[in-house]
C-alpha cells in the first residue's frame, strides 16, 4: 500500500510539473525571445498620403525620369510606389538618379487642366498620374 501512496504522489508530481512546465514554456514563447520587425505599412510611411491637398511640402527625392523640361518624377522610401510626380522649372542638367529638394503644394492631378498650363502634350506619360496628388514646385533645388 505504501508503494501505491508513493506512486500516486509521484505521477501528481509529474502531472503539475508538466503543467508548470507547459504554462511557463507558452509564457516565455510569448514574453521572451527577440523582437520580430514590423513592416510599417504604406499608409504610415507614405508622406504624400498624410498631406492635405493644397498644404505645403518640401521632400528630398531622388528623380527617376524626366517627362519634359518642366515635369519629372521623383521617389523616396516614404513617397508612393509609382512615384511622386512634380510640375516646375527645372535645374539645369537635371537626370535621372539626381537628388533633388523640392518645396511646394500637393494638388490633385487632371491631365485635362494640367495640359495648357504645363503645355502637356503626350497624355500617356501621364495616365499613371491621373487623380493622384501631385506636388506643384516653387522650389527646386538639385544636389547633382
Amino acid at each position: 500500500m505504501r508503494w501505491h501512496r508513493q506512486t500516486g504522489v509521484l505521477l501528481r508530481v509529474a502531472a503539475v510539473s508538466l503543467v508548470v512546465l507547459a504554462v511557463a514554456g507558452c509564457a516565455a514563447a510569448v514574453t521572451h525571445g527577440p523582437a520580430r520587425p514590423v513592416k510599417p505599412s504604406v499608409a504610415s510611411t507614405d508622406t504624400v498620403s498624410r498631406t492635405s491637398i493644397g498644404a505645403e511640402l518640401s521632400i528630398t527625392a531622388s528623380v527617376t525620369s524626366v517627362i519634359t523640361a518642366d515635369a519629372f518624377v521623383v521617389a523616396d522610401e516614404d513617397l508612393p510606389d509609382r512615384g511622386l510626380l512634380v510640375f516646375g522649372t527645372m535645374p539645369p542638367g537635371l537626370h535621372p538618379v539626381d537628388l533633388v529638394n523640392v518645396r511646394g503644394r500637393i494638388v490633385r492631378f487632371d491631365f485635362g487642366a494640367f495640359a495648357p498650363r504645363f503645355a502637356l502634350s503626350d497624355a500617356k506619360s501621364y495616365v499613371r498620374f491621373d487623380g493622384r496628388k501631385v506636388l506643384i514646385a516653387e522650389q527646386i533645388r538639385s544636389y547633382a
